[in-house]
């Protein structure tokens, strides 16, 4: 288990910062969903592999927690700060 405590980006990628520093980066559009990890957003994006493919329900604009779904079923678990920042 991977997991994340700072999360942004919007549609169609989305970041988050690994525990170990590492970013987590993941797209979804036109039906497919690609994720990579790397030591800056730039290596991440570089890195990703598409892991599914013509999804019907991404066809169109996906939001937050579909991104955060798909990085779940890859391992990768948001978990926020409870500390106000």
């Amino acid at each position: 288990m991977k997991m994340f405590r700072k999360f942004w980006g919007s549609w169609p990628q989305w970041y988050g910062e690994l525990d170990g520093g590492d970013i987590v980066y993941v797209r979804i559009r036109h039906g497919d969903v690609s994720i990579g990890t790397g030591a800056t957003e730039e290596a991440a994006m570089d890195s990703a592999e598409c892991i599914k493919e013509n999804i019907l329900n991404y066809q169109g604009v996906t939001d937050t927690v579909e991104a955060l779904s798909e990085l779940r079923e890859k391992g990768y678990y948001f978990v926020p700060s409870s500390r106000r920042v």
